[in-house]
């Protein structure tokens, strides 16, 4: 009798796993569009298909943490007009399913949306400063995995831009916890290349008194913890220690 109950509590386990699996198909997903004119705020799913024939999909998730920042000029049009929005969003049925969800909205009328997977409880932080151009802010946000004793994050720095009518927002950087192939640490002629099998714990946008300009002050997890910060500034269209 307990055999047939392990079984089926086996089976019903990998029928779980294979099932969340598939909404975690995508690492990043982009969406432009504009907000509803009648002023209602188009709300994003990424979960409909993927969750076809249940009747309240949204009850899966419910956010965990919420960052609103305003007041910023990040598209150089409009004045201090846009805005970005993070927020951390726990799976219900397995923490390790979450995502977050990151908004930026220009001119209070066009937004563009981009997906993270993954569990980064009460972890997300957005800073923001004149990274790339003295016209206009770029931004940095963190996010940090919920129970990494070192405090293993993603980073990643973003620029608005604008070409041939088009509005695009731009990864300028991605530095992914010590591991995936889109992490720039992996290109030898990138200013952190020596750090590419350390562990990412921190970075944030930084103004340095000392260079007269902003750039990103990131932390790496080193030997016995020391996480000494380096500071990084964007030139030429690279990034320069």
């Amino acid at each position: 009798m307990s055999l047939k109950i392990l079984f089926f509590v086996l089976v019903c386990s990998i029928e779980t796993m294979g099932f969340t699996y598939k909404h975690n198909d995508a690492d990043r997903e982009v969406v432009l569009f504009n907000i509803d004119p009648t002023g209602g705020e188009v709300q994003e799913d990424n979960y409909k298909e993927v969750f076809k024939g249940m009747r309240d999909v949204k009850s899966l998730f419910v956010v965990d943490q919420d960052l609103v920042v305003t007041g910023l000029n990040l598209d150089g049009a409009g004045g201090q007009n846009d805005s970005i929005r993070l927020t951390s969003y726990m799976n219900q049925n397995s923490y390790f399913y979450s995502y977050v969800m990151l908004k930026v909205t220009l001119n209070q009328n066009e937004v563009i949306q981009r997906r993270f997977t993954g569990w980064h409880k009460k972890g997300i932080m957005i800073t923001h400063g004149n990274l790339f151009s003295e016209e206009t802010e770029g931004f940095v946000i963190r996010l940090t995995y919920y129970g990494s004793n070192y405090g293993a994050s993603n980073i990643y720095a973003y620029e608005i831009v604008k070409q041939n009518g088009k509005t695009n927002l731009v990864e300028r950087l991605t530095l992914k916890d010590s591991e995936g192939e889109s992490d720039f640490r992996k290109d030898p002629a990138f200013c952190l290349y020596e750090f590419k099998d350390k562990f990412v714990s921190d970075g944030e946008v930084h103004f340095s008194e000392e260079l007269n300009r902003y750039g990103i002050k990131v932390e790496f997890y080193i030997d016995k913890g020391d996480a000494s910060p380096y500071f990084i500034y964007w030139e030429g269209g690279n990034w320069k220690k």
